[in-house]
């Protein structure tokens, strides 16, 4: 594909305080505009945003994205990919945790190879899935499931065939939570069990098992209350079957069944109805038609005459059809059919999706999805949903219908070849899609107003005879009809470019003739239909990019070519097209060339080009200088197959920076004040579409910022990324001014952790790790300000008045001085996941906040079920088990870290708890070591594990978390990087409960060097950028981090009151993951809780009071499980736990050595679920 971009020429402008650029590393997640996803095999329509009209959700085992939620937005579509997985066995659209909206369910068949024994679900979490989730775990081959309230108690449960046992069986829903009981058999020794339903076929009220196998549906009657199930009873043979619908087709008050069927002979390729008589006594089995691979299936009353019909599709040849039912006799008509695909036609869902009345058809097949809207009398319009566009060949922006909004063109080598996105001029512009059929095989196109008529056409080219034509933009409003071919004698060009050889105003046609191996043009010679060949100029093979450039600032336009020998230009001698055809310049031939573009990219008027080399990984900027002397700049030579080079304004700072996108990747390369020289790669998106050939920009949402238009060759993914950059940068500093001039001299250092305020918006921040702040703005009027610190003094301004005019920015300097001397050394110890058998990270902080600079050490004891693997840095000494660092130089207000990789046991020890206590003190060079804050860290050893999780301390246990007036909360958020790739940038968003008081905000550790944004609506915002974070499968330890701030609770809150906490963490460009909700009640005192027991056995502990020792005992043992005895002080804090095993009745000692003097409350915990289930309370008056 042949990208166009007009050169622009950027003034650049001097800034009020100094220049400087804008990191618009902020990109939104893809805006998806097309989705090829072939043969979905499972289909719904529901509510997922809860925004009152019907969305759609598709999934499909034979193509990517396996799992996908079309939005209904304003009549068009949006597309939400999910997360991919690898193939199911069986997808349910269910309401799994009964919040009121449908989540998804799947059993896995395996994850990388790996088969696995679980059950999945994504949380609809208000319109956005979460992360694939373990429903339920240790679940063998649960190929066939379903949820039905089998025991009557308002819960739906869980029905499980399992393939591999060769049993059906069910597990209770406990207590409408997610937790769900042991397997309750209802029969054994089944033929492999493939699927699992719940019908009512006696009449009762009452779901029924129906399981499927060895080619029969067969049901178990429900004695009601999930007590017991009758014997195994025959429902419905059909061969192979893919699905059943039940219905009452006769109309007799009974449900009566439809099935597909399949076989290795026609003889079974049928669509079968069962007709139910006697409640279930006998059923009787017709044939509605034969359907050779049928598949697909619906029950619906689709004319709304009273009696419903069957919907049905074709596995084999992708047809569905219709078979009305003749008035309620049994007899179905011959099948009317509704759609087509070229195959696989797997599912079929029905709904009035237009709120018409009449029932409208959601299809499926090779194409993709397609949404029939019923007309009535048998009539459809047909949307498709899916693969709008496919076999991209070309993309551009332009406006198309003179509205002065970009809109997109599309062209494709399937039907419909031309296609075009008008821009709505909404929020999301680009939802409904036009096309044209009437020009096969394309091969590439662009956009150029050919007949001077100030409208934009599509030229096109493509493999055939008659090689090049246009669509004409006739009334100027984009209203595309016809596709003229265009007089030139051209051999099936793969590639086009756009070009004025001959300086008359009319576009002419760059293109490469494969057959004839070489590139000439065609003359624009009455900007209408008439196009005349000229000689051609070159003669290099494999041509895959053209464009027109004034190379050599003639006034001319000179023709540039990537092909097989690099890249090249041919000098327009004379202003009318004509070339020297023996001798062409050689800018590059390092590699065959796959595309370029021209810009300005430094200073001088003379256009620069970029090129990518797919088979180098290399993107390469060449400077056009003297004498047309190009200097070439290695912008990268690690993007795997790149292969399509973009220029735009990307941060607003003025100048063009470079694009590119390789196989997964879109990375850009920061213009450094328009010198010719570039910034390292950073990564705008990853994995968004896959052999990204195409990128083009284009601002679509008025902020003076572009955005990122992409297509992928591989998967026909097409879409944008917004950018979400702001405007431009305002960024700066606060540094310790020694002499108090008010001026950074060169030996005073930056002030890390100071507090900033900018108006209007009232947004805080504070300075990074390196003393440094930055805010990214929109033209307009600022103030900056320093607000009071009782620690530190200003030695200059604190309120600095800022404009910002277009493509400015600021660099401001604040000098501080300590109020007074003083010393203060805080230390954090943070654990990692703990998974039992893994390598788990440990991250020691220390953090200087005095005023002296000093060197910091640090001790660390770790619990002794764990094993030292390693540390960065490594331990000075190991003394009496204590591992030692000394970081030097810790500035005041700086943090430092060591990070350890320690060895978590087996799992033997789930449930354990591990402890790890730190000491610090803090050495000011000639000056006096100051003891620093001690830390101490708890965290429980598990083997299964949520990767990113919310923390809050105090936490006192449930079910309130109370804390007392005046405590602080300490929150963390951990995050892990279970992705199949590196993570370029981690954002963390949490919106902070209104009952906190913002102004007490204050950062205390993270993992990786971060910014911080808190705006005055509490909105919090942790960005990582450039943190390339490892995924989990290849660093487990590395693939981990967190962050901690701690702050305090409005004044004044009523006793009662809950403070909430969520947190939403993203992964580069993909869908958040929210974590759990942190909760903590401020009481005026804590509950004291005397005596609780919901095991179920009576426990004892004597004596009480005591002074020697504890003894704990029971009648019986506790039961099936694992659980942990843990005793809490006053305050509490944990001071002694242990694991209880074995099946035995408790008989445990408690040694009054190990346990402290007071009131103390003894408790017992499920490990598992962490519900806690006895506690009583107990004093320890102490020993003589």
């Amino acid at each position: 594909m042949l990208q166009r971009h007009a050169l622009k020429i950027n003034l650049l402008l001097l800034a009020v305080l100094s220049l400087c650029e804008l990191s618009a590393q902020n990109f939104g997640p893809p805006e998806y505009l097309s989705l090829r996803q072939g043969s979905p095999s499972a289909t719904t329509f529901t509510d997922v945003d809860r925004d009152g009209d019907l969305d759609i959700i598709c999934a499909s085992y034979r193509d990517v994205p396996n799992l996908l939620w079309i939005e209904s937005v304003s009549g068009g579509f949006r597309y939400h990919t999910i997360e991919v997985v690898s193939s199911y066995a069986t997808v349910v659209f269910e309401d799994v945790d009964e919040d009121g909206d449908d989540d998804i369910a799947l059993s896995l068949i395996d994850v990388g190879g790996v088969a696995v024994d679980s059950l999945f679900w994504y949380e609809n979490q208000d319109g956005r899935f979460s992360g694939r989730q373990i429903l339920l775990d240790d679940v063998e081959s649960p190929y066939g499931f379903c949820f039905t309230d089998l025991d009557g108690d308002g819960n739906r449960d869980l029905l499980l065939a399992n393939y591999d046992g060769g049993t059906l069986g069910w597990r209770e829903r406990i207590d409408g939570t997610l937790d769900f009981g042991s397997l309750n058999l209802i029969a054994d020794q089944l033929d492999r069990p493939s699927g699992a339903f719940a019908f009512d076929p006696n009449g009762d009220g009452v779901p029924d098992p129906v399981v499927y196998y060895d080619r029969n549906y067969r049901w178990f009657s429900n004695q009601g209350q999930g007590s017991g199930f009758g014997e195994e009873r025959q429902l419905a043979f059909a061969s192979g079957s893919k699905n059943i619908r039940s219905f009452d087709f006769d109309l007799d008050g009974d449900e009566d069944y439809c099935a597909t069927s399949i076989g290795a002979n026609g003889s079974l390729e049928k669509v079968y109805l069962y007709t139910n008589n006697d409640n279930g006594e006998t059923i009787t089995r017709a044939t509605v038609a034969g359907l050779l691979g049928a598949a697909g299936l619906a029950a619906v009353d689709m004319d709304q005459d009273g009696y419903p019909d069957i919907v049905a599709s074709s596995g084999s040849n992708g047809n569905t059809y219709w078979y009305r039912n003749e008035e309620g006799s049994g007899d179905f008509s011959a099948g009317v059919l509704l759609d087509a695909h070229t195959t696989s036609s797997l599912a079929v869902s029905t709904t009035d999706f237009d709120g018409d009345g009449l029932p409208d058809l959601l299809t499926s097949g090779s194409e993709g999805a397609r949404l029939l809207l019923n007309e009535g009398n048998a009539q459809f319009a047909s949307r498709q949903l899916t693969a709008r566009a496919t076999a991209i060949k070309a993309m551009e922006l332009g406006d198309l219908n003179g509205d002065q909004r970009p809109d997109l063109m599309v062209v494709s080598n399937s039907a419909p070849e031309v296609n075009w996105f008008f821009h709505s001029g909404e929020a999301r512009p680009f939802l409904e899609i036009n096309g044209l059929n009437d020009w096969a095989r394309p091969t590439d196109a662009f956009l150029a107003d050919i007949d001077q008529d100030g409208a934009l056409d599509i030229v096109l080219g493509r493999d055939v005879a008659i090689t090049l034509g246009a669509v004409f933009n006739e009334d100027g409003l984009g209203g595309f009809t016809t596709i003229t071919e265009l007089f030139a004698d051209v051999q099936g060009p793969p590639a086009i470019g756009k070009a004025d050889l001959n300086g008359d105003g009319f576009p002419d046609v760059l293109h490469y003739e494969t057959f004839q191996n070489n590139t000439g043009w065609s003359e624009n010679r009455n900007g209408e239909d008439l196009f005349q060949d000229d000689l051609a100029f070159y003669y290099e093979p494999g041509v895959t990019a053209l464009m027109g450039v004034d190379v050599d600032q003639d006034g001319d336009e000179d023709a540039a070519v990537t092909s097989s020998a690099g890249l090249d230009w041919a000098p327009n001698l004379d202003g009318q097209g004509t070339f020297d055809t023996d001798n062409p310049i050689h800018i590059d031939n390092r590699a065959p060339g796959t595309e370029f573009t021209a810009a300005l990219l430094n200073d001088d008027t003379r256009p620069d080009l970029v090129a990518a080399y797919k088979s180098l990984n290399q993107v390469v900027a060449y400077i056009n200088g003297p004498d047309e002397a190009f200097s070439p700049v290695v912008l990268t030579n690690q993007l795997d197959r790149a292969q399509s080079v973009a220029t735009a304004d990307v941060d607003g700072d003025g100048d063009q920076d470079v694009l590119a996108g390789g196989y997964l990747e879109i990375v850009w390369f920061e213009n450094l004040n328009s010198t010719g020289s570039f910034g390292p790669p950073q990564l705008l998106a990853n994995d968004v579409a896959r052999d990204i050939f195409c990128l083009d920009t284009g601002d679509i949402d008025g902020d003076g910022l572009p955005e990122v238009f992409f297509a992928g060759q591989e998967d026909d993914r097409l879409g944008y990324l917004n950018n979400t950059g702001d405007g431009f940068r305002l960024r700066g500093r606060c540094f310790f001014d020694f002499n108090e001039n008010g001026t950074r001299d060169t030996d005073e250092p930056a002030l890390p952790n100071q507090r900033l305020r900018l108006l209007p918006s009232g947004s805080v921040t504070f300075t990074d790790n390196d003393g440094y702040f930055q805010y990214v703005v929109a033209e307009g009027g600022y103030q900056l300000t320093y607000p009071d610190n009782p620690d530190w003094l200003p030695t200059g301004p604190t309120v600095f008045d800022l404009e910002f005019p277009d493509g400015q920015g600021a660099f401001v300097e604040i000098g501080l001085v300590p109020s007074s001397a003083f010393g203060i050394l805080t230390t954090n110890i943070q654990a990692g996941f703990s998974r039992c058998s893994t390598p788990s990270p440990l991250w020691v902080s220390l953090k200087n906040e005095g005023s002296f600079t000093g060197n910091g050490i640090v001790s660390l004891v770790l619990d002794p079920q764990v094993d030292f693997l390693s540390s960065n840095p490594q331990p000075d000494s190991i003394v009496g088990g204590a591992y030692y660092w000394t970081l030097p130089g810790l500035l005041p207000g700086q943090s430092r870290q060591v990070e350890v990789e320690v060895q978590i046991p087996d799992e033997q020890s789930t449930g354990d708890t591990l402890r790890y206590s730190t000491q610090s003190w803090f050495n000011v060079p000639d000056g006096p070591v100051i003891p620093g804050e001690p830390g101490d860290a708890a965290i429980i050893v598990r083997c299964a594990y949520d990767p990113n999780d919310k923390l809050v301390e105090p936490n006192r246990g449930g079910p309130r978390f109370e804390i007392l007036e005046g405590e602080e909360l300490d929150y963390t958020v951990r995050f892990q990087n279970t992705g199949n790739d590196t993570a370029f940038l981690v954002r963390i968003e949490d919106q902070l409960d209104p009952k906190l008081d913002y102004n007490t905000f204050e950062p205390r550790a993270a993992s990786h060097a971060y910014r911080v944004y808190l705006e005055a609506g509490g909105a919090l915002r942790f960005e990582f950028p450039n943190i390339n974070l490892p995924d989990s499968t290849c660093c487990w330890a590395a693939s981990q981090g967190f962050v901690r701030f701690r702050i305090k609770p409005e004044e004044g809150l009523p006793f009662g009151s809950v403070i909430e906490n969520t947190a939403e963490i993203y992964f580069d460009a993909n869908a958040p993951i929210v974590t759990n909700t942190t909760k903590s009640t401020l009481v005026e005192e804590l509950t004291p809780t005397a005596y609780l027991n919901t095991t179920g056995v009576d426990i004892r502990i004597s004596p009480n009071p005591f002074r020697e020792g504890l003894r704990l005992q029971s009648n019986a043992p506790l039961g099936a499980g694992r659980y942990r005895l843990s005793v809490l002080d006053v305050l509490g804090r944990e001071v002694y736990n242990r694991r209880l095993t074995g099946p035995q009745a408790l008989d445990i000692y408690l040694p009054h050595g190990s346990l402290p003097d007071g009131l103390l409350w003894v408790g017992i915990r499920e490990t598992d679920s962490g519900n806690l289930l006895f506690v009583q309370k107990v004093v320890h008056i102490g020993s003589d």
